[in-house]
């Protein structure tokens, strides 16, 4: 009886051994099967992404505070690369694999959620099918790879009769204002220049302060994330340009950057 005991154990330890070893055994030889398909497959040298594409009704990009991928079979999210990630924000297009990822989805369909974050709200979820074959990643799903967000409702929202602006202001070391001979905002995404009331130019110049943007832009900054590109000049010079970060709310425009709206500009 004991005897008998102790083959059964010796027999499930050498399998709890064994067994480890067999699969990885058997996985490597899948891998090295599938790579032994692809030696001679001549391949294009494009690098293929592929991306979801985020719009609004009237097709301006959506540019989302954060987004993340999440390999479904893995159980794991996918790192990101911060500077591929702003540059596609720009656009609304959002990164779900590319071809550095051809080995680990060869002969596979996997699915990757995507999960897209604004203002704190989940405003997109979609599963993307993909997969790969000896040369690039590539879509598996039938539908089209772009997602239409609809705007936030407004109703029932109350707002305060107050107009609300955002300004940039400019000061010497000792804090006297800057008293720009002229200056410029551009509107990135829309490649155009915002027009300007001379009469309150003069008004916010008295005090070093430059608009950006003001309420009159609530709507068409609704929900959004856009770029101002300010430009001041002075004695027929450049002595500033920044970059603001504007959006707006139900209500009002508000500033979504980080650093200070005031410039230190040396004499």
């Amino acid at each position: 009886m004991d005897l008998k005991i102790k083959k059964n154990t010796v027999k499930k330890g050498f399998l709890l051994i064994i067994m480890p070893i067999l699969v990885a055994a058997m996985l490597t030889f899948v891998q090295c099967k599938k790579e032994k398909k692809c030696e001679n497959v001549v391949c294009t040298e494009i690098y293929m992404t592929i991306s979801l594409k985020l719009q609004y009704p009237d097709e301006q990009p959506v540019l989302l505070d954060s987004s993340k991928v999440f390999w479904v079979s893995e159980n794991r999210y996918l790192e990101q690369d911060p500077i591929s990630w702003n540059d596609g924000s720009i656009w609304g297009s959002y990164l779900i694999v590319n071809d550095g990822m051809k080995k680990e989805l060869l002969d596979k369909k996997e699915i990757m959620r995507f999960t897209g974050y604004l203002y704190g709200d989940i405003v997109c979820e979609r599963d993307v099918l993909v997969g790969a074959d000896c040369c690039h990643v590539n879509y598996l799903g039938t539908e089209p790879l772009t997602e239409t967000i609809k705007e936030r409702d407004c109703k029932g929202v109350n707002c305060e009769s107050i107009y609300k602006s955002i300004c940039l202001k400019l000061k010497y070391p000792d804090d006297q204002p800057v008293l720009l001979d002229s200056s410029k905002v551009f509107w990135v995404s829309k490649n155009r220049y915002l027009e300007q009331d001379p009469f309150w130019w003069n008004e916010y110049r008295k005090w070093g302060g430059y608009l950006i943007a003001g309420d009159e832009m609530q709507k068409e900054l609704f929900y959004k994330k856009e770029l101002m590109h300010f430009t001041g000049y002075l004695n027929d010079k450049i002595v500033c340009e920044r970059d603001v970060l504007v959006g707006a709310d139900c209500c009002n425009v508000n500033y979504l950057g980080t650093e200070p709206l005031t410039i230190t500009i040396q004499y």
